[in-house]
């Protein structure tokens, strides 16, 4: 894409609408879509909202990239990995692994991820 598209923040739900970049390379065309993030337990309009757009891009994805942050996988990701339709290709892509002190500690990680 070769420019910034997505805003990052560590404040939640920054990402309230579905962006798109696209790649294209002579042999094939890449679509990104990056989604709002995928809050299960909350019940608001809003989140609801979010929960649809994830939905909707989850759905018409081929493969989905699930992105999760290194050490910190919990209920919350577990619960958007099951969201992932069953036909679905999944790659978990770990984030923020310059972070871990020890690289050993990934290994329990990445494997219950």
């Amino acid at each position: 894409m070769g420019e910034k598209i997505s805003i990052v923040s560590p404040r939640p739900q920054t990402t309230r609408h579905l962006v798109r970049g696209i790649v294209t390379l002579p042999q094939c065309q890449y679509i990104f879509v990056d989604a709002p993030g995928n809050p299960p337990r909350l019940k608001s309009v809003l989140h609801k909202a979010l929960n649809r757009r994830v939905a909707e891009a989850a759905s018409e994805a081929d493969v989905v990239l699930f992105v999760a942050e290194a050490l910190r996988y919990g209920p919350e990701d577990r619960a958007a990995l099951e969201r992932i339709p069953p036909a679905h290709k999944a790659i978990a892509v770990v984030n923020k692994v310059d972070t871990v002190k020890r690289a050993a500690e990934l290994i329990p990680y990445l494997e219950r991820l």
